[in-house]
């Protein structure tokens, strides 16, 4: 529940881990790892369930 891991999510992210608070409403630390395609992520924003088993909304900038 502190650290709970995506994968699997897209063709192109391998792994995405994220980290919260406490209360579950701030991340920590956000770590992505995507295709070779991709070189840099810029901006990572996502919303996700209260469980944090499923993301709401995705949105990347790379």
């Amino acid at each position: 529940m502190d650290s709970p891991v995506f994968s699997g999510i897209g063709s192109d992210m391998k792994k995405l881990h994220c980290r919260v608070s406490k209360d579950g409403r701030h991340m920590k630390k956000l770590h992505c790892r995507v295709s070779k395609d991709w070189r840099h992520m810029k901006k990572l924003h996502f919303r996700v369930s209260k469980d944090w088993r499923h993301m709401k909304k995705l949105h990347c900038r790379v």
